[in-house]
């Protein structure tokens, strides 16, 4: 399995080896691939969101999910 992980930028991105660490002793064999792919700011909204999504989900090199992250701060 193929997972894609939209993040905003570098803070997301220190996630990516605790969430490894954190999945593979309880998945093992059955371990996805996990793909961060950075968004440089913010994670698309609306339809820029909704091409990405769908982009990532079709082809030939095609994810079977997408999963946002971000964090969220005092505006």
């Amino acid at each position: 399995m193929k997972i894609a992980i939209l993040v905003e930028g570098e803070t997301e991105m220190a996630f990516k080896e605790k969430l490894h660490s954190f999945l593979k002793p309880i998945l093992d064999q059955k371990m996805p691939t996990l793909k961060f792919i950075p968004q440089n700011g913010r994670i698309p909204t609306n339809d820029k969101l909704k091409r990405v999504v769908e982009n990532l989900l079709s082809g030939k090199n095609a994810y079977q999910a997408v999963i946002a992250l971000t964090l969220l701060g005092n505006n």
